[in-house]
Order: structure tokens, then C-alpha cells, then sequence
């Protein structure tokens, strides 16, 4: 996987691209989580989301995983499904048997301007949820 990292106040975040496909993310995570003792409470796994259109997106904290094969990797791997999530709008196809080859298209130009006019929003927002986390209870 590739692993990158910054500061945040006084907390060293990391930031993780699995190299595996999505379907198998879970394996780069519970590899990271294990080697730097990271919590799954501090887990936020950034995804993509048929059931938002494209240009959209939630922040989800556990529940079901809707069917997206890697968030339930993760969540089998961690033992825990209360995993903060960024679920990130990408639209569904016109017919539901073109799902496979749809997540696994490039994003055309306008799309990726759609995506990129959002950068700094979910950039912010994954800032708060980081946020919450490190801040203390009560």
C-alpha cells in the first residue's frame, strides 16, 4: 500500500492507498492499523458510492456497508463495522448488470471537474471528522 502522513494539533494522521482491489482493501488496512497501533475507532475509510450521484457526498458512521465489497472487507478484517466512513458520490449506471464495468471505469474530464470542484470540501470535512476523533470524550 501506499502510506503518507501529516500532522494534525499534536496527532500524526495517516493516509492509506491499498494497492489491492477495493474488493480486498481491508487486507492494506488491518496491515497498517496492526504495524502502527491504530485503533479502529480511528479508521475513516474514504469510498466510492453508487447510491449518491456523482458530486455528492456523506459522512456515515457504521452501519451496513450497502453491498460495497470493500467496506466489508474492512470491517470483517478490523472485527468492527462502526468504521467512520466518506462515502463519495459516483452515480449508478443506466442498467443495474453494467455495475461491475461502471466502478471500474476512468471518470471522463467533466466528471473529474465535478470531483475536483469537491476536493477541498471533503478535504475539510474528513479535517472535522479527524476532529472528533481526537477530541476527548464528554
Amino acid at each position: 500500500a501506499h502510506l503518507a502522513s501529516f500532522h494534525y494539533n499534536d496527532a500524526e494522521v495517516y493516509l492509506l492507498k491499498p494497492k489491492h482491489f477495493m474488493n480486498l482493501n481491508g487486507k492494506s488496512v488491518i496491515k497498517a492499523t496492526s504495524a502502527l497501533q491504530i485503533s479502529p475507532t480511528h479508521v475513516i475509510l474514504l469510498h466510492d458510492e453508487l447510491d449518491l450521484p456523482l458530486g455528492k457526498f456523506k459522512v456515515k458512521h457504521g452501519g451496513s456497508a450497502n453491498g460495497h465489497n470493500g467496506v466489508i472487507d474492512t470491517q470483517e478484517r478490523l472485527k468492527f463495522s462502526d468504521v467512520k466512513r466518506l462515502r463519495i458520490g459516483i452515480g449508478r449506471p443506466d442498467k443495474k448488470n453494467d455495475v461491475m464495468d461502471y466502478v471500474l471505469e476512468d471518470f471522463n474530464r467533466n466528471e473529474r471537474n465535478q470531483l475536483a470542484a469537491m476536493k477541498d470540501t471533503m478535504i475539510d470535512t474528513v479535517h472535522q471528522i479527524i476532529a472528533v476523533i481526537l477530541s476527548p470524550p464528554g
